[in-house]
């Protein structure tokens, strides 16, 4: 009699079978430094190591015994903090005064005062999206310097202060290399790395606004280089940060658009060495990225399918006699064919030996449409703006090269 693991297809028991990780993985891995990212104290890099390597690890025993029930532990950073500590998160959020109620009103005198016992005015915080990306409008460069005040007040908390600093130590780290994953494995805190990209861009606005105009563009020209190494990571492309890059680029050509109108609105002509810095910032994104979301997508795929053997043990706790492989192996080719109707490039049947009177044996018409209807309302989604952003910076660079001459 077969084991289960005899029936699991080849691309399949590829998807699960980790390789050990190598010391380039681990050192001077910017990827790695976001996993720690949100230690408050200096050795940020040592946890973002060990909470990597120890997911890492218990991932790799879990889908190399898929076929049997095991306790999965999933590592998070908190297991690395003392009793009185909290992960580090950037917080945009403002103190904001609320109105009054019409209740309160009317207990209002005529001269404007209010019952001893009652509170003149209540506060609550409200979360400050950056211009340029809420509000993606022709003004939304003058917004930014209209909203200084707020931008100070969201750095008195000396843990976004901290955090800046950090964010811009990052630069330091030679390359990007994400590591391969499931669904529950813990990953980078994408959303703080989004506001603190926005929060160097209002930096540099507001040095624009202060006459340091060569300085301030050359902030957004190394903002734009350092979140395209997130799109650079070819096969090990990472979907959470493409879609980061993707957020922070389009506020970036946004907000570039608006700089140029202000300008023209002010009457202010650009000196040669301001406009090769537009030009730069710009420029059209590396074909090259395109991919980035495609394998990114096929890497979320591949993370689905190294939960389920995490799913499965307790299935197997209740019955030792099941039969995963047959689960991945409908998974898979549900995933297959979703990745197929989305133009991922990706293992067609005839390429893993099987024929397609078996792929249709093989494959489970629930587990298909179900996938199938997560990547219509997703997926393709998220593909049309990715690639309507390399429209956009094709547009952008034209209009800026043409005031450049």
């Amino acid at each position: 009699m077969s084991t289960p693991s005899a029936a699991l297809l080849d691309p399949v028991r590829s998807i699960l079978s980790l390789p050990e990780l190598t010391p380039n993985q681990l050192e001077d891995n910017l990827y790695i430094a976001l996993m720690g990212f949100n230690y408050p104290h200096d050795d940020y890099y040592t946890v973002g190591k060990n909470l990597t390597t120890r997911n890492y690890d218990q991932l790799k025993k879990t889908t190399d015994n898929f076929e049997h029930a095991e306790p999965y532990h999933v590592e998070s950073i908190i297991a690395y903090l003392f009793p009185d500590e909290a992960p580090l998160r950037f917080d945009n959020t403002i103190r904001v005064e609320t109105q009054m109620d019409a209740e309160l009103l009317e207990k209002m005198t005529p001269l404007g005062e209010l019952p001893i016992s009652t509170r003149l005015s209540d506060w609550e915080r409200k979360a400050f999206p950056f211009p340029c990306r809420a509000k993606p409008t022709i003004i939304c460069y003058q917004q930014v310097i209209d909203d200084e005040a707020i931008y100070n007040e969201i750095y008195e908390n000396k843990h976004n202060d901290l955090l800046m600093k950090r964010y811009l130590e990052l630069r330091k780290f030679k390359h990007f290399e994400p590591i391969a994953r499931s669904l529950v494995t813990p990953s980078p805190d994408w959303n703080s790395i989004l506001k603190l990209s926005e929060m160097r861009m209002a930096e540099a606005v507001l040095k624009i606004s202060r006459g340091e105009t060569i300085e301030g563009l050359t902030e957004l020209l190394e903002e734009r280089q350092f979140i395209t190494r997130f799109m650079a990571t070819g096969k090990k492309s990472d979907l959470s940060a493409v879609l980061m890059a993707h957020s922070s680029l389009k506020s970036l050509s946004y907000l570039i658009e608006s700089f140029l109108f202000q300008s023209q609105s002010d009457r202010h002509k650009l000196t040669d060495e301001e406009n090769a810095l537009i030009v730069q910032i710009s420029a059209p994104l590396d074909d090259t990225y395109r991919d980035a979301i495609f394998e990114g997508i096929h890497n979320e795929s591949f993370a689905h399918l190294r939960t389920l053997p995490i799913m499965m043990s307790d299935a197997l706790k209740v019955d030792p006699n099941a039969l995963p492989s047959k689960v991945l192996n409908s998974e898979y080719l549900a995933h297959h064919s979703m990745l197929k109707s989305l133009n991922v490039k990706t293992i067609i049947p005839s390429e893993f030996g099987i024929s397609n009177d078996q792929y249709r044996h093989l494959m489970d018409t629930n587990i298909n449409e179900r996938v199938l209807m997560e990547s219509q309302s997703y997926y393709t989604t998220i593909i049309d703006q990715y690639l309507d952003l390399f429209d956009r910076y094709q547009s952008l660079y034209r209009k800026c090269s043409g005031n450049a001459k």
